[in-house]
């Protein structure tokens, strides 16, 4: 089912931006300037780990799908969940490419292409800029945030 508005589009986005970041590059190894996401620390947990990283970063697919990506976009981000989950089932190699293949960052990538975003990592903060090929509002304009009346949200984990 697709968002109807451009907030739940937005706010969609703000989840994958979220979601990105939290698997891919969410800590700063101190005196290299690189940084490492929870996917690879989750993932030194045998079967299991892996398991639940690939389950959240098919998440990831899943909204955009219902962001309204085209099937080969699907198909190009399946196959990046899937050479990581493969890449990170071989013993002690896998973990450490997890470290260096960052499948949801290089879907978010893929994401930003699809919609027409510019700078996808500014995405929700109202600073998103559309390509030529974006035909859809990715953020609300202060117009639309003063025009549509605010709903009141009484399940805070479906946002």
């Amino acid at each position: 089912m697709p968002y109807d508005t451009p907030l739940q589009r937005d706010r969609a986005i703000q989840r994958l931006v979220w979601m990105a970041r939290f698997l891919d590059n969410a800590i700063m190894v101190p005196g290299i300037k690189f940084r490492v996401g929870y996917d690879a620390i989750i993932g030194l947990v045998p079967v299991a780990g892996d398991i639940v990283t690939t389950t959240m970063s098919l998440y990831v697919v899943y909204e955009a799908h219902r962001l309204g990506c085209k099937g080969t976009t699907i198909a190009k981000m399946i196959g990046n969940v899937a050479i990581d989950f493969l890449i990170s089932e071989v013993p002690a190699l896998g973990d450490v490419a997890d470290f260096f293949f960052k499948s949801n960052t290089r879907n978010l990538a893929l994401l930003g292409r699809e919609l027409g975003i510019e700078d996808l990592a500014n995405a929700g903060t109202g600073k998103v800029k559309q390509t030529a090929a974006g035909d859809q509002a990715a953020a609300p304009t202060a117009e639309s945030a003063n025009t549509e009346p605010r709903k009141h949200v009484t399940n805070l984990a479906a946002c």
